[in-house]
């Protein structure tokens, strides 16, 4: 089966099984090794891309729904600003990831800021299922996000 999408801004057809998931798809097609496999069952954050703007296990996705959708791997968010902010925030707060968490742990919190720049700790730490990595305790990371939505608050304010 022929399924057309965006894949980091370019427009791909892949063929594949309906039932492939969008991880496989990613690392076997188009060779992107950033979207690892971890538990296979959307726990720990290795596979996680955005899809349509919002986070979400590539392990769990059959690739027949992703049809006109649009995909960010970590490879492509990397570049942004957001990216930026994330990071930086990260290591403000003393956060080392162990890099088969990253996209994770970097993508929930996009997912996190894009709806709140000023995330309480409680909103926070209600959306940080399904990155199980134990690299990062769950109050450093939830330090590192309300520093990220900081600077993003600021680099915003600049523009």
């Amino acid at each position: 089966m022929k399924i057309p999408f965006i894949l980091n801004s370019e427009n791909v057809i892949v063929e594949a099984e309906p039932g492939q998931r969008l991880l496989n798809v990613l690392r076997n097609s188009f060779r992107l090794a950033g979207t690892k496999e971890g538990c296979t069952a959307g726990r720990c954050g290795a596979c996680m891309v955005l899809l349509d703007g919002a986070p979400v296990s590539s392990c769990l996705i059959p690739i027949s729904i992703i049809k006109d959708c649009e995909v960010i791997t970590l490879e492509y968010f990397s570049q942004t600003p957001e990216y930026a902010d994330i990071t930086t925030g990260f290591r403000q707060a003393g956060i080392e990831l162990c890099g088969f968490c990253s996209a994770g742990k970097i993508f929930t919190a996009h997912g996190i800021l894009s709806k709140n720049l000023r995330p309480t700790k409680d909103d926070i730490r209600e959306q940080l299922v399904g990155n199980d990595c134990k690299c990062v305790n769950s109050e450093l990371l939830i330090a590192g996000i309300r520093l990220a939505g900081v600077l993003k608050r600021k680099r915003l304010d600049e523009n």
